[in-house]
């Protein structure tokens, strides 16, 4: 097989898993491609809007690793904790959070940077900005930005993006001279991705198209006008209930994962996989 890599462009090539999403829709499958160079993996197969809208409903931001049907739940502790680790980096300027949800993240930030954000769900940016957070619908890459921000987050958005050298030449786009850019990333090296394989958790096209490893993301930074600060693995907050459901699809225990389980919504823990990397880069 004779594909370029989308990151380093070597035609050293290969196919390394085939990934079954019939739960998705009726023979829907991707193959993985990975790169012999830098180690960077995409996802080669069906990509279009309506399957994201499919995936990301009105449900996905209701489950319990979305929703903040209680105050300390997941997803407000999230935002909170990486709220006050930017602050330790910049105290003050503009921020535009792409695939902003509900904009929690908005609303922690808010406090001390003028924020925005900017989502592909209708629901999302309606809740949003039903309780005043400042996000709008939009196609990032596709929305015409009138003005340049000091700061833009992707918070588990990066790898939806197909593309990811155009995702990048956008965000230094948008980003004023020495602008910040912090994004997360699904890791293909990781011990994780090792054991489970075509079955690992984050191995879910079309939600995540592509797929690192630290050379990877050098060589996408660094080929594209940015230069890289730090790339740390960082604790995540996840619901009990949310992480065995994606456990038990990745294992295609389809019906079982649909069902109601009993385990209480407010049940979370402090995860750290190493699967997930936090990238922090600078516009040079």
């Amino acid at each position: 097989m004779c594909m370029k890599c989308k990151v380093c462009n070597s035609n050293k090539t290969h196919l390394k898993y085939t990934v079954d999403r019939g739960d998705l829709r009726k023979g829907l499958s991707y193959k993985i491609i990975e790169c012999e160079e830098c180690g960077f993996c995409y996802a080669d197969g069906l990509f279009n809007t309506k399957l994201l809208e499919d995936i990301y409903n009105d449900h996905f931001y209701l489950t319990s690793q979305q929703n903040s049907y209680y105050s300390n739940s997941p997803i407000l502790i999230n935002a909170k904790d990486r709220a006050d680790n930017l602050k330790k980096i910049i105290t003050s300027g503009s921020l535009l959070d792409v695939g902003a949800g509900k904009g929690y993240f908005v609303e922690c930030v808010s406090s001390y940077m003028k924020a925005e954000g900017i989502d592909l769900s209708d629901f999302a940016v309606e809740e949003a900005r039903k309780d005043g957070r400042n996000v709008y619908y939009g196609d990032f890459l596709n929305y015409n930005f009138n003005k340049a921000f000091d700061v833009v987050t992707m918070w588990d958005v990066f790898a939806c993006f197909p593309d990811s050298v155009a995702v990048v030449k956008k965000v230094r786009q948008v980003l004023n001279d020495h602008g910040i850019y912090i994004f997360t990333l699904p890791m293909i090296d990781s011990w994780l991705s090792k054991i489970f394989k075509s079955r690992w958790p984050l191995m879910i096209p079309p939600t995540n198209m592509v797929y690192f490893t630290p050379k990877s993301v050098r060589v996408l930074l660094e080929q594209n006008g940015f230069k890289l600060k730090n790339m740390v693995y960082e604790t995540k907050w996840i619901s009990l209930d949310f992480i065995i459901r994606k456990f038990l699809k990745s294992i295609k225990l389809f019906s079982l994962a649909n069902k109601k389980l009993p385990i209480p919504k407010k049940l979370k823990i402090p995860f750290k996989s190493k699967d997930i990397l936090t990238v922090t880069a600078e516009k040079s």
